[in-house]
Formats: C-alpha cells, sequence, structure tokens
C-alpha cells in the first residue's frame, strides 16, 4: 500500500480510507507535501480531512491511538442506534463500516433494501456479503430507491461527513433517497462520529466534490461521475453519534 493506491481506492469507505492513510504515515509514506494533497484529494471525507488535519497540524499524532479512537466512537454510536432505533425494515445506499455494523448487530432487523450504489457497486458488494452471514439483503437500483423506501419502515445511512449546519455529505444519491423518505413519511436517519464533523464548512461553502472517470459509468461518454452528494438538514429526522442522538433543531455537535 502506498499512496497511489490510497489515492485509487474508489470503494472503500471513509473509516477503511482513514485507517489506510494512518498505516502509511506510521509507515513513514507520507511527507508534508503528501498530506496536504491528500487533504484536497479527499473532498466529501470528513473522517479523513479531520485525520490529516492532525497530521499537519505539528502536534505529535499517534496513529494507533487515532485508530482505537475511531473504534470506540464508531462501536458508541451503533450500539446506541440499535437500541434507539429497532426498526424490522431498512433501506439505504452504500456500504460504510457503521451501516455495515448496525446491520449485523441488530437483533430486529430481518429486511435490508440496499441500493446498488453506483458507480462502483458497493451496495450490492455488501448485500454479497450479508447474505454470506444470513441476513436478507434485497438489491435495487439506484434509480428504485422510493421502491426501497415504500417497502422499508426507516431509511438508515451512513455519514462521510457532518458540516457545521447539520448538512450530511455521504453518498451520491443520499440526497434524493431523503428526499423520497420525507415523501413517503420514513424517517431518514445517519449514523456518525464526532471524528468527521467539520464544523466550518456549511452547506453553501464545502469545496466542490472530485469529478472521476466516465468508463466507471460507460465508455465514449461525456458525465459528470461524482460520489458524493449534500443533504440538507431539514431532510434527516436523526443523526446519531457516540454519545447523543441530534435532530434536525439540535444547534451543534
Amino acid at each position: 500500500m502506498d499512496m497511489k493506491d490510497l489515492l485509487s481506492d474508489n470503494k472503500s469507505g471513509s473509516t477503511d480510507i482513514a485507517i489506510k492513510l494512518l498505516s502509511l504515515y506510521e509507515d513513514g509514506k507520507l511527507d508534508n507535501s503528501a498530506v496536504e494533497y491528500l487533504y484536497n484529494a479527499f473532498s466529501g471525507m470528513g473522517l479523513v480531512r479531520n485525520i490529516i488535519s492532525r497530521l499537519r497540524s505539528g502536534d505529535k499524532v499517534q496513529p494507533h491511538e487515532v485508530k482505537l479512537e475511531l473504534k470506540k466512537e464508531e462501536e458508541s454510536a451503533v450500539k446506541l442506534a440499535v437500541t434507539e432505533f429497532p426498526f424490522k425494515k431498512v433501506a439505504t445506499i452504500s456500504a460504510g463500516s457503521m451501516l455495515k455494523k448496525f446491520v449485523t448487530s441488530s437483533k430486529s432487523l430481518d429486511t435490508l433494501y440496499i441500493l446498488e450504489s453506483r458507480p462502483m457497486l458497493e451496495g450490492s458488494a455488501m448485500a454479497k456479503e450479508l447474505k454470506s452471514s444470513g441476513i436478507r439483503a434485497i438489491v435495487l437500483t439506484d434509480a428504485s430507491m422510493c421502491v426501497a423506501v415504500e417497502n422499508a419502515n426507516a431509511v438508515i445511512v451512513g455519514s462521510d461527513s457532518i458540516l457545521g449546519d447539520m448538512t450530511l455529505i455521504h453518498k451520491i444519491g443520499t440526497f434524493p433517497l431523503a428526499l423520497c423518505a420525507r415523501r413517503l413519511g420514513k424517517p431518514f436517519i445517519s449514523l456518525s462520529i464526532s471524528m468527521k464533523y467539520e464544523e466550518k464548512f456549511t452547506y453553501n461553502t464545502y469545496p466542490g466534490f472530485q469529478l472521476h472517470s466516465c468508463n466507471e459509468i460507460a465508455e465514449g461518454i461525456d458525465c459528470i461521475n461524482k460520489y458524493f452528494d449534500k443533504t440538507p438538514r431539514d431532510l434527516i429526522d436523526y443523526i446519531v453519534m457516540e454519545d447523543r442522538i441530534m435532530t434536525s433543531k439540535s444547534s451543534g455537535i
């Protein structure tokens, strides 16, 4: 694993990317210029950017301690979500580590409606993984998201970043999924942690998302291929953190 491998990883969630980043730093494979470049390259991943901010702050960072902090925050948030949201049928998108932990930890969940999550199809990949664990996961095309919501009791997604105005940054398609949830009267819930909080940014000030290769969609065409979108706070019913549950009326993290 080197910096090139990290930058070309277009399937891993922010937690896995962050752990790989910390391992590279621990092995002495990242200099100051590389750290600065990575900060801009990972627009959309608040966890990764916040860890990079620590690395470039000049303070002595112990990667193993940061990994442990990350693990504890995620486990606490998932435990709280499992306790407070015992839904039987859940719709979702993408395949982040917190979502996987929630699905495999829930005692009440019997069916997961998961969108394929184009362009890299990580939702389909997670469905196959869950099937081998005995969990019923039903895959739908991204365009069928409202069908998924109709069949579910709630929508529960992960998060890549939470902004200062409670905007959610997550997998492309999360915003229209939240619109479906609102229109169909289903609660929309995001699983997150404090380490993903980018307080200085808001919906209108967050940096633009990177454009990726059109070959990930189809060859020989023009396209707009982004991995993230922004969901405004008024479409989010609950954000589950490691120590509390926030609503759209909460003032901040």
